[in-house]
């Protein structure tokens, strides 16, 4: 993929952004907090960024348990619209 092409689907950050927090409060609840944190949330996105989403969960994740969930969320949200590669 092209930087400029790369760069558009970036910017739509925050469209991939809502579908990412929806598919992780269906994964894991509805008591987490989703934050957009880095580059995408301090207005400097470049060709070459991607955007770093950060779950919080009330309780520590049980051993094995973030691989799973991180899948399903990533499953969930790529059924939703978010394109598979999608950085």
């Amino acid at each position: 993929m092209g930087r400029l092409r790369r760069l558009r689907r970036l910017l739509a950050w925050r469209r991939y952004a809502r579908i990412a927090a929806e598919a992780a409060r269906e994964t894991l609840g509805e008591r987490i907090g989703v934050c957009i944190v880095r580059g995408a949330a301090e207005g400097r996105l470049t060709a070459l960024s991607d955007i770093d989403i950060l779950v919080v969960l009330p309780r520590e994740p049980r051993p094995g348990e973030e691989a799973r969930t991180s899948r399903a969320t990533y499953e969930k949200a790529v059924a939703k619209g978010m394109p598979w590669d999608y950085p």
